[in-house]
């Protein structure tokens, strides 16, 4: 008895604060509360009304600045676009707090690679949502090298699909699942959009190709406010055998088990960093690679516009 009283009050929680009031902090506040890992003991937010808000809300004390709020903090989670976004991101991480980026593009590629290489020089976890949303699926599917994925989405969303948040975030989250399941490094990327209608791009194709002989076919199009988008990978011996039923409707909005398995990948990433460096950097890689296609789409569309 008093041995299992001693472990228990030994046990140390991460003291972890929000950085934003949006649904998204709200999703993470409820679940953060509730947990037996994480202590959530404050929040900030440029608004300081809308702090004091949040913070009544959930019992936590209202910060007026993040440098006030990571004093008393382990870990931040970001889940709001500030304009002091990379400066507060780069405090933090100098004074040795582990971060949590819910959107990975409040920031260009350059800034995030630059707050990730300061993370590494600080040793502490730079995390961006991207990879974690799929651990109930991988545990349920047997995958082997005839992998074959088929992953497909249909949401509402702005006119420029090229640039659109929500393709991205689907973009982001399908290809951190396959790099991470077929192992393979991009080799070449091709890509196209097109007009079909207006000033927009409506429809956008793009080829991964993978430096092991696996390939990836991405397939966006628009009909009025409804995109369509799909991702197809393949097995070099082109043998088609598992399909992957994603069941995420609105890449806008995590759902509960995607925040739970998000927090339970930085809790590990924390307690042991060797462990996660593997899928941490294939969210990264990632990252990289839908910032290229939107890149690429945009000068193929900007290039061959008709008048």
């Amino acid at each position: 008895m008093f041995v299992w009283l001693k472990h228990l009050l030994m046990i140390k929680m991460i003291k972890t604060g929000i950085l934003g009031t949006s649904e998204t902090a709200q999703q993470f506040a409820e679940i953060l509360k509730k947990s037996d890992k994480y202590e959530l003991t404050g929040c900030c937010s440029p608004d300081y009304s809308k702090t004091k808000a949040f913070a009544a809300q959930f019992e936590l004390v209202a910060y007026p600045t993040v440098e006030a709020l990571f004093k008393y903090t382990d870990a931040l989670i970001i889940t709001d676009f500030s304009p002091d976004f990379i400066s507060s991101s780069e405090k933090s991480l100098k004074n040795f707090k582990h971060i949590l980026i819910t959107n990975p593009f409040l920031a260009g590629i350059e800034e995030i690679g630059y707050l990730r290489k300061l993370s590494e020089e600080s040793r502490v976890i730079f995390q961006i949502a991207g990879n974690f949303h799929y651990q109930s699926l991988l545990a349920s599917q047997s995958i082997d090298a005839s992998f074959f994925a088929d992953l497909r989405h249909t949401f509402k969303e702005g006119s420029n699909i090229c640039t659109g948040f929500k393709f991205m975030e689907f973009l982001l989250y399908d290809i951190s699942l396959l790099l991470f399941l077929l192992k393979g490094a991009p080799k070449k990327i091709s890509t196209a959009a097109w007009d079909m209608k207006g000033n927009n791009p409506d429809l956008m194709s793009a080829r991964l190709e993978l430096d092991n002989g696996h390939t990836a076919n991405i397939l966006l199009s628009q009909v009025e406010d409804v995109n369509s988008f799909s991702l197809s990978a393949y097995h070099k011996n082109g043998v088609s055998k598992y399909y992957l039923d994603t069941n995420i409707h609105d890449a806008g909005t995590l759902t509960k088990n995607a925040i739970e398995a998000e927090l339970k990948h930085f809790d590990a990433s924390i307690e042991a960093p060797n462990l996660a460096q593997y899928q941490n950097e294939t969210v990264f890689q990632a990252l990289e690679l839908v910032h290229s296609i939107k890149e690429k789409a945009v000068r193929f569309f900007t290039s061959n516009i008709q008048v």
